[in-house]
């Protein structure tokens, strides 16, 4: 039976998808859609919407519009615009606005799909699930991490119900939930999130979706001071991405930031800067140049030319990164917050100090608006009391040298060596 053929051929397309083997899927999909013509024309939006789904996990992303242009006439040519089918589309559609940083598209687009959802499927269904989950990742982009893992949550108590706490998909919405908390300074809660992903996963031979989990736990292993976890975990992230996808991915160029910023965090910094240089290397040839991966390339490059005492390129790295995020970001957006404080320390470290405090100021309006962590606060009004003690503004830098104590001792408590050490400044 035709019809039977055609569901084995695309359930294998999809097996073939989730094991991250896109040019096999592909074939299979344009397999399906071709034997779909004449006699099962009605399915011919789900393989324009499949091949859609390839093509963006390609990054080519004006193919993946044209498939879903191209799914939706055939679904009002066809199906007379059947609103399930459309759900999907949009589903799909807010998935590629996000990729593209078009985030007003997207949440438009995931909006009126959990509209249609939530009347077709009701708010407890896998398909509302999936989108929730679509505007989690865009809230999350925006640095509206309590908002994003409010649809987090939602998601994953529907995954649970619907596929078992030890599905894939349990796993993938775990990963981002440690993403939020992370962001949110809560790296031992991101850590707990992480190891249950994994825990997950583990079960999954060559699951693409590990590789979300190994780069996250290398950098929270990273921040923590764990070294020899995060070195474990860098080698089995790059050991899986060579399996999955050879020599040259994007993945692969993740690999290298990850590998530079451990290398410059073991005070290796001449060979983290050749790991950097290999990662700028594959964005460029990608096409990503613009993208927000490459920005956070930049900013560490030019946090270990920071620390090399090179002020000068570091403000050239941290310049370009700056542009990029406020291209694509809001202009309160921790990752823009982040660069503006490394550019602050170019001017400290060139002895711009009137600069330097101007910039901290304008960094510190952050802390009001909830965009700065408390920990980056303390550090700014820190950095801040240092250059204004070294213009001789000695009252200045006592205020800001205590406000800092003050934020440090509500977070870490006041008997932490940070909190000793600020107050011994004090003293001083």
């Amino acid at each position: 039976d035709l019809s039977v053929q055609i569901e084995k051929i695309e359930d294998i397309a999809q097996c073939y998808e989730q094991m991250g083997k896109l040019d096999d899927a592909k074939d299979l999909y344009q397999q399906a859609l071709d034997k779909k013509n004449p006699d099962y024309l009605n399915q011919i939006p789900r393989s324009y919407i499949a091949l859609a789904r390839i093509a963006e996990a390609n990054l080519n992303y004006t193919t993946a519009t044209n498939y879903l242009n191209k799914a939706i006439s055939s679904n009002n040519q066809y199906n007379h615009n059947d609103e399930s089918t459309y759900s999907y589309i949009l589903n799909n559609q807010g998935v590629l606005f996000q990729k593209q940083y078009v985030f007003d598209e997207a949440i438009e687009s995931f909006e009126q799909a959990l509209k249609i959802r939530k009347e077709l499927f009701g708010e407890n269904s896998r398909e509302y699930a999936q989108t929730s989950n679509g505007l989690g990742n865009v809230y999350h982009l925006l640095g509206d991490n309590q908002l994003a893992l409010e649809y987090f949550q939602k998601t994953l108590l529907i995954e649970q119900s619907e596929y078992g706490a030890e599905h894939h998909s349990v796993a993938s919405t775990l990963v981002n939930m440690a993403n939020c908390y992370a962001e949110l300074d809560q790296q031992s809660v991101a850590l707990k999130y992480l190891k249950n992903a994994e825990q997950i996963l583990d079960k999954y031979d060559l699951s693409p979706a590990l590789l979300s989990v190994y780069s996250n736990l290398t950098i929270s292993y990273i921040e923590l001071s764990q070294i020899g976890d995060a070195e474990n975990y860098l080698k089995k992230y790059y050991d899986l991405v060579r399996k999955l996808y050879g020599d040259f991915s994007l993945d692969l160029a993740k690999n290298y930031n990850l590998e530079g910023m451990l290398l410059h965090d073991e005070g290796n910094t001449e060979m983290a800067f050749h790991a950097f240089k290999r990662a700028i290397d594959i964005y460029e040839k990608l096409g990503l140049k613009e993208s927000l991966n490459m920005a956070s390339l930049l900013n560490n490059v030019g946090v270990a030319n920071l620390e090399y005492h090179s002020y000068y390129e570091a403000k050239d790295y941290f310049d370009e990164a700056l542009r990029i995020y406020e291209t694509i970001l809001p202009n309160d957006h921790h990752e823009i917050i982040t660069t503006k404080m490394n550019l602050a320390l170019v001017d400290d470290g060139k002895r711009n100090y009137q600069r330097a405090i101007e910039q901290y100021d304008e960094i510190l309006n952050g802390f009001s608006t909830g965009k700065l962590d408390t920990i980056n606060a303390a550090t700014s009004l820190q950095n801040k009391a240092i250059a204004e003690q070294m213009l001789g503004l000695t009252e200045e830098s006592i205020l800001s040298t205590t406000r800092a104590i003050e934020l440090l001792s509500e977070k870490l408590g006041e008997n932490n060596s940070s909190v000793a050490g600020l107050n011994n400044n004090l003293g001083n």
